[in-house]
């Protein structure tokens, strides 16, 4: 009988060893799928983000073009009308400034009011 329950407790030794072995074994590789999982969801974010950020830049871009050309549209329209206006020249002569000539004109239309409706 002691050759049975010798052979018995070497099978469950080396039975143990296989199951640690294999546990080990299953351990490691879902370790590496699930790093190499990660390492693909982190490289498709930084992707998006980068795509995000490149159509962002592209935007501001497109805005800050079409607002500088907006801008420069108004001077070169506010300079060739003040050149052209008679109450700008008028107005230089008693030395107030063409904003000043502006302001007061704009202010002037704000207060007015019809006498009646009727």
């Amino acid at each position: 009988m002691s050759f049975d329950t010798n052979a018995r407790r070497q099978a469950k030794e080396l039975f143990d060893a296989l199951m640690d072995r294999l546990v080990k074994d299953l351990s490691t590789a879902a370790h590496e799928e699930t790093e190499a999982a990660v390492a693909a969801v982190r490289k498709d974010a930084d992707a998006s983000i980068a795509a995000a950020q490149k159509g962002a830049d592209a935007t501001v871009a497109a805005t800050r073009k079409d607002a500088e050309a907006t801008i420069a549209a108004a001077k070169i329209y506010g300079d060739m009308a003040a050149r052209g206006e008679d109450f700008a020249a008028s107005a230089a002569k008693i030395a107030l400034s063409y904003e000043t000539v502006l302001q007061r004109i704009l202010n002037l239309g704000l207060r007015w009011q019809p006498e009646s409706v009727a």
